[in-house]
């Protein structure tokens, strides 16, 4: 709901409150009713309530509205996990590499465990699993009505919001998905206003799947092709293949695993949330990548149109020869 509604409503209300005041105070006298016009009834209203109203619902759309980033929390097996990997690492930092410390470690873990790796696409080692980042989109803050949308493992949902109770310090939002999915639910979400850090639980309509804690921050989005804390195109290509158009010669020896970490990268810079596990996983693992939207074709220049179609040419050309001559 925006200032000028509440504004509005806070109007209303009181005007209706002085009304029903007057008419009991008349019911109970005996003199004849005293006939106010409106601008007698402007006169009464507290100004200064008003402002108040108005300028908290200023405050509310500023800590509400935009972009919230994070993650859902660590399992416990998860937490177990990592605790055992960094105690592994500084056991045997000194005499292994860190390829045979992933392998050492993956190969430690029972069958339950192992379904906490991944592969890493670029190096080919496993890896522990992080959980999914999520974004949560408001727009809006009006009851029952689409105000948003939720981005996870490449799933973009539309949000209502059911609720919203302001507490000073704190509002409890519950946003609600359509259920048409069988991975929609509802958050049930404090957020503190103060540091804007969302927290609360994600509880799936599919009672068989799990119940999950989540942390998120406001947050903005921007496309910023050379702001990586580690530019990918840069260490092996000497150029940033969103802004530079790329060679025969710069992709035709590079493996195929590299050629699709590449390719994707440019699709991170958008904001593009993969469905694709291990890509997924693999950009999910920097701070630059804020997964916006599932469809960024639109925002793609033209060179970075020409190098994507570049790589796969070379990749699925990859592909082939491993096919051909990898048994």
């Amino acid at each position: 709901m925006n200032s000028k509604s509440l504004y509005s409503i806070a109007i209303v209300s009181f005007t209706l409150l002085c009304t029903s005041c007057n008419n009991q105070q008349s019911s109970e006298s005996t003199s004849e009713p005293v006939v106010r016009d409106s601008s007698q009834l402007r006169e009464n209203v507290d100004t200064e309530m008003i402002q108040s109203v108005k300028t908290r619902t200023i405050a509310l759309q500023d800590s509400v509205l935009g972009l919230f980033f994070g993650h859902f929390d660590a399992t416990s097996i998860g937490l177990m996990l990592q605790s055992r990997y960094v105690s592994m690492e500084k056991a045997i930092v000194d005499d292994y590499d860190y390829f045979t410390i992933d392998e050492r470690f993956y190969n430690s873990t029972t069958v339950e465990e192992k379904t906490y790796f991944y592969m890493d696409p670029l190096y080919g080692v496993w890896r522990l699993r992080k959980p999914n980042a999520i974004s949560i989109i408001l727009n809006q803050i009006t009851p029952d009505s689409t105000i948003g949308k939720s981005i996870c493992a490449g799933n973009e949902r539309p949000i209502k919001m059911k609720s919203m109770v302001d507490d000073g310090d704190s509002i409890r939002l519950v946003l609600s998905e359509p259920g048409d999915d069988k991975y929609d639910g509802t958050f049930d979400l404090i957020l503190a206003v103060n540091t804007g850090e969302l927290t609360g639980r994600f509880m799936p309509y599919n009672e068989e799947l799990p119940h999950k804690t989540l942390t998120a921050q406001g947050a903005t989005f921007q496309y910023q092709p050379e702001g990586e804390e580690w530019a990918f195109d840069n260490d092996y290509l000497g150029k940033n293949i969103s802004l530079e158009a790329l060679t025969i010669e710069d992709v035709e020896d590079q493996s195929k695993q590299r050629l699709r970490i590449l390719r994707n990268i440019i699709y991170a810079r958008h904001g593009y949330s993969f469905k694709n596990k291990d890509v997924r996983e693999f950009f999910e693992s920097y701070d630059w990548y804020v997964p916006f939207s599932t469809d960024v074709r639109s925002d793609l220049t033209e060179i970075e149109k020409a190098n994507i179609a570049l790589i796969k040419r070379y990749e699925a050309y990859a592909e082939d020869y491993y096919d051909d001559f990898g048994r």
